[in-house]
């Protein structure tokens, strides 16, 4: 039986408008044959007359579904379909063959892999007719504009109110590649190629090939690190991306690697796929990558994307944001990035993989607007993602996008259903931040004389150190780059005289910068290489390197010390890819080359251990009371979507009531499976009111945009409606 060609179930899909909803579920039936049906059919066909050139019509309103699209003799009932799709969504490794083969032993059958087929194509079939009714549902509820589904993915995120506070960052999201979602090539399978024509159903979750090629050859640029600098005016612009922090991040990650060394074996189509989440889990967009790791395109085709839909000041956590926004600076985007804001941000727990420079500009800790949100969402949804990889690896590529989208838009109900929970666990984690660190900022700073003004200068003033941002010492009395040209004008003139003896233009070239460096330093008689100004000279440059060499021992040491406090590693031995020794910082002191350096970095206040402890505290409490003003706004937010989403079911039941009572009954038991979660929701929205240190207000706001009008006809539940914090006892 050929079932690969699409058109061959387009009879079946031939239901008139609504009956989709009418099928019941049988009572057992999985994998019968249905004769006694069939026998039915034929013996008394006035019973059947309207539904004699369609079978399965006749076969679907008895609560079956035909594995065939026009003579089927085995049929699969609709709750048996339905019992593996949320089987498959709880424990995304069961297969169609393993559901088969149990569904085999239950009837004591042999096993069949012609089943397998049948059951594979019966249930592809099952979700497009719940697409398609997810579709009408749609309409009716006036959910089918373009990107509503983006725009609307996350109500905590995305359902803008009026009079809100300003956050700092908009929108907190972030993206990441995962190699797990593979797809083997279809040319080293054995056997025939099947050929398969369907798409992707979901519009604007998947970012086409050629949607990403756009980009592909942006990256030039970027690679040869003659990115343009960008202004640092606040905290949440991006600092310019020629700094040194970004220098040691290509060795570390291969996702900031140069793009020749990102290639993949020839025995895989698509290595992966490239995605985006909120902070609270829900999928944005992806992208597969195609025959290669992952390349710099990928992430700006998702930062275009994201732009592009939801506007300025997006906080986007990447492992590799130092690195990539050098690449965007260096693309097409550079313009919508800096009119929009666009913070790239590293994760928190990624970020100290990073060199402590790296962290001071682009970790959350120390990026206003952040909050106490980690950025590494993707890490949580790729988990999950994973255990599709088995079933997924040697499917088609229709079969695995179909699974994809699936996974995610589970995640995305279950995500609603624990949002509630999220926010709970946000504020509680807020408010004992600011308790007990404040608690100790207060001794702290009662015991250093400091305040926040000292805690802010501590963090610039880290930041020059591990830039190497100090004065250069020598004994003449003109600047560095003076200094950098004569060092240059030294070595050129010496390699004319001993490699270039004939060539007269490089001798022209070498007299000519020694004349102006002569003019700069007033130096009258020209110096030789026993003249004892030039001997002083010699001996000054060779000391000024052997200083140079020792501060960058110096803050390389003291960075990785440091960095690695913020993990409780410091004076620990351990092994990660390769044999790293350390030292606690008590001992920089130890060395007498450290302390022959320019600067002993003992004299820092930045570097000794209490007030370091005090920075950290002092910029914790401040992502906290961010996180705590986040968390008002989002409960508000979640609030007025419930309620919100309460008014379009009773607007779409009303008006499908007389005209389609068969869609009217589908929007109704939509409508009571929303209430009963969003009721879950609520309850855990009026845990968070009845916190000692609640500071915001549950009340129902009023989104960006939209009609409130007829809101007084409807009845809602009364869970969903909260008194805000005034009527607390």
């Amino acid at each position: 039986m050929d079932v690969d060609a699409p058109d061959k179930f387009q009879d079946l899909m031939n239901i008139p408008a609504g009956d989709e909803a009418t099928v019941e579920s049988g009572a057992g039936g999985e994998l019968e044959i249905c004769q006694e049906l069939l026998d039915q059919l034929r013996v008394n066909p006035k019973q059947v007359t309207d539904d004699a050139q369609y079978p399965n019509i006749a076969i679907a309103k008895r609560g079956y579904l035909g594995t065939a699209p026009r003579t089927p003799k085995t049929a699969i009932a609709f709750n048996v379909l339905e019992a593996y799709r949320q089987l498959h969504r709880v424990c995304p490794k069961l297969s169609v063959y393993a559901q088969v083969q149990a569904l085999c032993h239950l009837h004591g059958n042999p096993f069949n892999r012609s089943f397998v087929e049948q059951f594979s194509a019966t249930f592809d079939v099952y979700l497009e007719i719940l697409h398609r009714v997810e579709s009408r549902v749609n309409v009716t509820l006036r959910r089918d504009t373009p990107e509503w589904r983006l725009r609307n993915a996350c109500p905590p995120c995305m359902y803008t109110l009026t009079n809100e506070p300003d956050l700092g960052l908009s929108m907190l999201c972030s993206m990441d590649g995962n190699s797990s979602l593979k797809l083997v090539d279809s040319s080293v399978r054995c056997g025939d190629v099947r050929q398969d024509e369907r798409t992707h159903r979901i519009q604007d979750l998947l970012l086409t090939p050629d949607m990403v090629d756009i980009f592909k050859d942006e990256v030039a640029s970027s690679s040869s690190g003659k990115a343009p600098a960008v202004q640092h005016n606040g905290d949440n612009e991006h600092p310019s991306p020629n700094l040194l922090s970004s220098a040691d991040c290509v060795e570390k990650w291969r996702a900031a690697a140069p793009e020749e060394r990102k290639r993949a074996f020839a025995l895989f189509h698509t290595t992966g796929v490239f995605a985006s989440f909120c902070r609270h889990g829900h999928a944005l967009v992806y992208c597969d990558m195609i025959r290669s790791g992952e390349l710099r395109k990928y992430a700006l085709a998702v930062i275009d994307r994201l732009m592009a839909v939801f506007g300025s000041h997006i906080g986007l956590g990447y492992d590799v944001g130092c690195d990539t926004s050098k690449t965007v600076m260096s693309s097409s985007l550079q313009a919508r990035a800096e009119d929009q804001h666009l913070r790239l941000i590293v994760p928190a727990f990624h970020g100290h993989q990073h060199n402590r420079l790296c962290q001071l500009d682009w970790h959350p800790m120390y990026i206003k607007g952040a909050g106490k949100e980690d950025f590494e969402g993707c890490e949580r949804a790729f988990k999950d993602s994973n255990m599709l990889a088995s079933g997924t690896r040697l499917s088609t590529a229709f079969h695995r996008h179909q699974a994809i989208e699936q996974h995610w838009a589970f995640r995305t109900l279950d995500k609603h259903a624990d949002s509630g929970t999220f926010l709970l666990h946000n504020y509680k984690q807020a408010l004992s931040i600011i308790r007990k660190d404040g608690a100790d900022l207060r001794i702290l700073s009662a015991k250093l004389g400091t305040t926040s003004a000292d805690y802010i200068q501590y963090l610039k003033a880290e930041k020059i150190r591990a830039r190497g941002g100090f004065a250069s010492f020598g004994i003449f009395g003109y600047s560095s780059g003076a200094r950098r040209s004569a060092a240059c004008s030294w070595r050129c003139n010496h390699r004319v005289k001993n490699r270039y003896r004939n060539a007269w233009r490089k001798l022209e070239e070498a007299e000519a910068h020694t004349v102006a460096l002569e003019e700069q330093l007033s130096i009258g008689d020209r110096w030789t290489s026993t003249h004892p100004e030039y001997v002083k000279a010699m001996s000054e440059m060779t000391m000024r390197k052997y200083r140079l060499a020792l501060d960058k021992l110096e803050r390389l040491v003291v960075q990785r010390l440091l960095e690695l406090t913020k993990l409780s590693m410091g004076g620990i031995a351990y092994k990660l890819r390769e044999k790293i020794e350390l030292i606690d910082l008590s001992s920089v002191g130890a060395f007498d080359l450290l302390r022959n350096a320019r600067q002993d970095i003992r004299e820092l206040k930045w570097a000794d251990p209490l007030h370091r402890e005090a920075t950290r505290l002092y910029f914790n409490i401040q992502r906290a009371q961010e996180e705590l003003t986040r968390c008002n706004v989002e409960v508000r937010r979640i609030l007025t979507s419930m309620y919100d989403e309460h008014l379009d079911y009773w607007h779409a039941v009303a008006l499908s009531i007389i005209p389609n009572p068969t869609l009217a009954c589908e929007l109704s038991k939509r409508w009571v499976e929303r209430d009963r979660i969003n009721a879950c929701v609520a309850r855990r929205l009026q845990q968070i009111a009845l916190l000692p240190r609640f500071s915001g207000a549950l009340e129902i706001g009023q989104r960006v945009g939209i009609r409130t009008e007829d809101a007084e006809w409807v009845e809602v539940d009364a869970t969903l409606v909260t008194t805000n914090d005034h009527d607390k006892t």
